[in-house]
């Protein structure tokens, strides 16, 4: 299966950023059977007095060439269970993980500031 997509995520609840760091990790990296090219990162909103914190904590436990991601109020995520979740309004952190054989990824960032939703449906 190395020469094949492979996709898995993992979601943790633990109030502490350390602790839902180590599950999603762990579980996401246990599902795949070569190393992940990709990373796609959500944080609740719960989190948000940490959110310097995730990307240097994540990098001590994951190596992965492309990692974007953003924060959220709500987190879509497999728990360890296998039922995929949608936590609100608490702590939660989602990661998906993937191994893209042949594709070529180039990650971007817009500087561009980015109005308000309420804004921009005038």
């Amino acid at each position: 299966m190395v020469d094949q997509m492979q996709w898995t995520n993992a979601l943790s609840t633990r109030s502490s950023l350390e602790a839902a760091i180590n599950d999603v990790v762990e579980q996401a990296v246990a599902s795949l059977t070569a190393p992940a090219d990709l990373g796609l990162v959500f944080i609740s909103s719960a989190f948000m007095s940490e959110y310097t914190r995730l990307l240097p904590l994540l990098a001590e436990k994951l190596s992965v060439p492309v990692l974007i991601g953003c924060s959220a109020g709500g987190v879509i995520g497999r728990k360890q269970t296998g039922k995929t979740e949608e936590i609100e309004a608490q702590p939660a952190l989602s990661l998906t993980l993937a191994h893209l054989p042949g594709v070529k990824i180039r990650p971007f960032h817009i500087l561009a500031h980015i109005p308000h939703p309420k804004l921009s449906q005038r």
